[in-house]
This record gives C-alpha cells, sequence and structure tokens, in this order.
C-alpha cells in the first residue's frame, strides 16, 4: 500500500511537470508564430530567378543557426 502511494505520488509530480512543459511548448509555438508572421511582412519576395541561390544560402545560415544553438546548449 506505501509503495502505490509513493508511485502514485511520483506519477502525479511528472504528470504537472508535464502539464507545464506542455504549456510552455504552446506559449513558444504561439510566439514563434506571431515572429514569423511579422518578420514575413518586412521581408521581400524572392524573384524566381534568384529562388535556388536563396534557398542554398538559407541552409547554410540555417546549419550555422543550428550548430551555434547546439554549442550554447552543451556549453551552457
Amino acid at each position: 500500500m506505501r509503495a502505490e502511494k509513493r508511485l502514485f505520488s511520483a506519477i502525479t509530480k511528472i504528470e504537472n511537470r508535464f502539464a507545464l512543459i506542455q504549456e510552455q511548448v504552446r506559449f513558444f509555438t504561439t510566439m514563434l508564430g506571431l515572429f514569423y508572421f511579422d518578420l514575413m511582412k518586412f521581408l521581400p519576395n524572392v524573384p524566381d530567378e534568384l529562388i535556388h541561390a536563396a534557398i542554398a544560402s538559407a541552409n547554410l545560415r540555417h546549419s550555422k543557426w543550428i550548430k551555434a544553438v547546439n554549442k550554447t546548449l552543451k556549453n551552457g
């Protein structure tokens, strides 16, 4: 009986933490969507003849950004 109470308590704590994380993810996703919308208001459309170069440049910048984020997460 005592083990069951401890298990129930542990599961309840995990559920509460998970609910908090879900709320934080929902908040972050909403903020990211709003940021993207605001950003798109100010960026010009890429002409069709430049789309391949723009995609290549974006991929390179994104790759570098991901590396920087991972380095920051690793090093604190």
